[in-house]
């Protein structure tokens, strides 16, 4: 099931113009990969059936300055949560430091989508 989901969670990052969407982090990230991570699963009613998964998808940013990564996340807010309602239900969009993404170590600027399949 979870493979399903982030799977259908690439795709819907993909479906956004100028995304690309992977099921995993992609070794060498670049701006505008976006892919999803497991935050959590809650059962419902003490079973794995049926229970409610929160993930994240994370889009890097252009990371120029911090007026490159702005310019490029307002128009991809509306696009992204359109995409990702069609997954699930989209709780937050909010600006974040992607970790594990540049090869040099630094942060680098992203998009963090919090949702709830």
């Amino acid at each position: 099931m979870q493979q399903q989901t982030r799977q259908a969670i690439a795709n819907a990052l993909s479906s956004v113009d100028g995304i690309t969407g992977y099921g995993h982090m992609p070794d060498t990230p670049a701006p505008f990969d976006g892919w999803p991570e497991w935050v959590q699963t809650v059962p419902r009613g003490g079973c794995a059936d049926g229970a409610a998964i929160t993930w994240h998808a994370l889009v890097v940013l252009p990371a120029a300055d911090s007026t490159t990564a702005i310019d490029a996340a307002d128009p991809l807010v509306a696009s992204l949560l359109d995409a990702l309602t069609e997954v699930g239900t989209v709780e937050l969009i909010d600006p974040v430091q992607i970790a594990g993404t540049d090869t040099a170590g630094n942060l680098v600027p992203g998009l963090r989508i919090r949702l709830t399949t």
